[in-house]
């Protein structure tokens, strides 16, 4: 009796690598042919844009790239994180 052939790892290796390429591919298509359905599944993964926790964080970083002090820029950031701030 003989064994069934077995497949290589270099064939699978390949044909995972052809599998995620041609759904990068086709998101990419999608997005270009279909912008709004791009715009909706950022949304559905990073969330809300007016998100407070984003607000925050968005405060926090710009804070901390002017060099501004850690402690304010901290105390302010928690303010638009609890609702505080405008």
């Amino acid at each position: 009796m003989e064994e069934p052939k077995k497949s290589g790892t270099f064939a699978k290796i390949i044909s995972a690598i052809c599998l995620v390429l041609s759904i990068c591919l086709l998101i990419g298509v999608c997005g270009h042919c279909y912008p709004q359905i791009e715009q909706t599944i950022r949304q559905a993964v990073a969330g809300v844009s007016d998100n407070p926790v984003q607000e925050a964080f968005g405060v926090l970083a710009d804070g901390l790239g002017e060099s501004r002090p850690v402690k304010e820029v901290l105390s302010e950031s928690y303010g638009v994180l609890i609702g505080e701030a405008d």
